[in-house]
């Protein structure tokens, strides 16, 4: 709306306080995501069933890292894939400090050399844990029962 022409223009009180300004709200700085966040982690290994093993059954170690204080979840997932030639628990580290984030993370082993996988069994495997781990959260007394927030999960990995 448009301001009245006719309004009178009243001068500030000279006794009246000192608006506060904007500079006396202190927002902190966000987390450094070089530094651990605020919450602890604990961890686990589960041997989950994976399909494609022709006549053998293909188990899977998949490394379970979360956050030991719970009071924020569901949390939002991520899966970290290993690289060529290595294992989850060569980003172990790196799971944790996500998890001291707020984040669970799943880090798979995928047995067998990577190379002898073609992208869609790759893409399968990943999809096969993230099945898993949404499947655990959704139910009661699992160790992931609650913790996984099925609309925030994200994917990441090295080569």
């Amino acid at each position: 709306m448009p301001p009245d022409p006719d309004a009178a223009i009243v001068p500030p009180d000279p006794d009246a306080a000192p608006p506060v300004p904007d500079a006396a709200v202190v927002v902190p700085p966000p987390p450094s995501p070089g530094a651990d966040g605020p919450l602890g982690h604990r961890d686990w290994v589960s041997t989950v069933d994976f399909p494609g093993g022709g006549i053998f059954q293909r188990r899977v170690d998949i490394r379970v890292v979360v956050p030991v204080d719970v009071a924020g979840a569901p949390f939002p997932l991520v899966i970290f894939n290993h690289g060529f030639q290595a294992s989850g628990d060569a980003y172990r580290a790196y799971a944790e400090r996500l998890s001291s984030h707020g984040f669970v993370v799943l880090l798979p082993t995928y047995d067998g050399v990577l190379s002898s996988r073609t992208h869609v069994e790759l893409a399968a495997d990943q999809a096969t844990a993230l099945d898993w781990a949404l499947a655990q959260s959704a139910q009661a007394g699992t160790p992931l029962a609650g913790l996984v927030d099925p609309a925030h999960i994200g994917a990441a990995g090295h080569s």
